[in-house]
């Protein structure tokens, strides 16, 4: 049985009742551990990229279940939206195959993908919600619209207006975002590419968010990414910002958090939850994609690290497997180190082979975890992004498993040591006169190239795709 929208608005205020408190710790903790037990899943650092289809369907077979005994939680009436099996697979099983964004010449169509598909996966890129300093943010944008290998533009964050500090929730966050967006347009408009698709918003507030949708700022052709909340939770400012996105037109891509560490446990725990919160998010949210990501709540959110890549391989393979729709990969969201070193784009590949090979699109350009203001390496690591995903195309599991760990051992003990790389900025990577990556970075880009292409990635053939 199909459960509609207004549906799930009458269970946010009429199911049963549950505090938050109660909801994480009695509820949805035991239920997952559970769950783990009786499904017999347990985390293999060997098999970073799982062959295991067995393994794979008791994923996605503990995660609807996980949704259905637990629900999810309204936090703004503390009541539970509850689903039954039939509901969750009959609901789900409407969900678009593919779906096109953007507009004119650069109108993409996004497509569900298969493990080990070798369709050429969607790129998503740019400073990936990373702070850009106000001066350079039209450079930026414009720096990105002239690579080729950018599908669609996901921005950065916004977080001053005219040398004001940005505050959720103020006029300075509505105007912050609208100046954003057009510069983006204007950005890709001068690069010749102004159908582009972008993908946000970078914006907390649910009106700042309204706010933005319109013709000058976010069309009907672009993606808004909305986020269940962390652990199978919703707010009313969510459910708003959905259904006036629904009303407006434009794409939706839905998603949620399994954070390692957290409720759900360990990463046999998140990789279940990612599942879980995949469903719940179409569910609830019913956008036209999807997207999961668990990351570490250690030393983080890290999502690179062998335990995070491991969940979230297997969490996209099961869906892959048992969802209709598409799903970008948000993995790495934000790598530990810095632009222009070679840990940085080690991450960025293990990150993209393992989650393409498992059935994901492909997404990156936050650049280094934290807060620091425009840490991310620009239009290099799209072309980078794009390059690895096509070669990954070209991988069965098993050959993907041992790049991945091979590019592990590379880096991991950083991770551990807490002695990742700064790296560089924005500024520091690219000329911001003619607007190319600098000597120093290209050079670093050639010399993993070469280093991925000895480990088995096929970059020669990727690069054809990229013109």
């Amino acid at each position: 049985m199909n459960v509609s929208v207004q549906e799930i608005w009458r269970r946010a205020e009429t199911g049963p009742t549950c505090p938050v408190k109660t909801f994480d710790l009695k509820v949805l903790f035991p239920t997952v551990r559970d769950l783990v037990k009786r499904h017999e899943i347990s985390y293999d650092p060997e098999a970073v990229v799982p062959s295991d289809d067995g393994l794979i369907d008791r994923v996605y077979e503990a995660g609807a279940e996980l949704l259905s005994e637990v629900g999810v939680l309204c936090t703004d009436s503390e009541k539970l939206i509850r689903f039954t099996r039939e509901e969750i697979e009959d609901t789900v099983s409407l969900a678009p195959r593919q779906v096109t964004v953007g507009e004119g010449r650069e109108a993409v169509t996004i497509s569900h993908r298969d493990v080990e598909d070798d369709s050429v996966p969607f790129i998503m890129a740019g400073p990936h919600f990373a702070s850009v300093s106000e001066d350079i943010q039209l450079k930026v944008y414009e720096a990105y619209g002239r690579e080729p290998a950018v599908d669609s533009l996901v921005l950065g964050t916004a977080t001053t207006v005219d040398g004001l500090e940005v505050k959720p929730g103020s006029v300075l966050e509505m105007r912050a975002a609208k100046q954003n967006v057009a510069a983006v347009r204007e950005g890709f408009r001068r690069a010749g590419r102004p159908g582009t698709c972008i993908v946000g918003s970078e914006a907390t507030s649910a009106a700042a968010i309204i706010g933005c949708c319109g013709p000058r700022y976010y069309r009907r052709s672009d993606i808004l990414d909305i986020s269940i909340g962390v652990q199978l939770k919703v707010d009313h400012k969510t459910l708003c910002v959905v259904d006036h996105c629904r009303d407006y037109g434009c794409h939706l891509t839905v998603d949620g958090t399994a954070f390692i560490g957290g409720f759900f446990g360990g990463p046999e725990g998140a990789a279940v939850g990612a599942v879980a919160e995949t469903l719940a998010s179409y569910l609830v949210l019913r956008g036209e994609m999807t997207s999961l990501w668990a990351p570490e709540v250690n030393y983080g959110p890290g999502m690179s690290g062998r335990r995070s890549l491991w969940a979230n391989a297997l969490a996209h393979a099961a869906c892959a497997r048992h969802m209709p729709y598409p799903v970008l990969g948000w993995t790495p969201q934000q790598c530990y180190a810095g632009p222009c070193t070679d840990m940085y784009l080690h991450e960025i590949a293990a990150s993209t082979v393992a989650s393409v090979v498992c059935g994901s699109s492909a997404t990156h350009g936050a650049g280094r975890r934290g807060v620091e203001r425009d840490y991310f390496g620009g239009p290099l690591d799209a072309r980078f992004l794009r390059e690895v995903a096509v070669a990954a195309t070209r991988l069965d599991r098993p050959a993907a498993n041992r790049i991945v760990k091979a590019l592990l051992e590379r880096y991991e003990d950083k991770i551990r040591g807490k002695a990742a790389p700064t790296g560089k900025t924005f500024q520091e990577c690219n000329d911001t006169d003619t607007l190319q990556p600098t000597r120093e970075y290209v050079d670093l880009y050639e010399k993993v190239k070469e280093d991925l292409e000895a480990l088995g990635l096929d970059l020669r053939v990727a690069a054809s795709h990229v013109s």
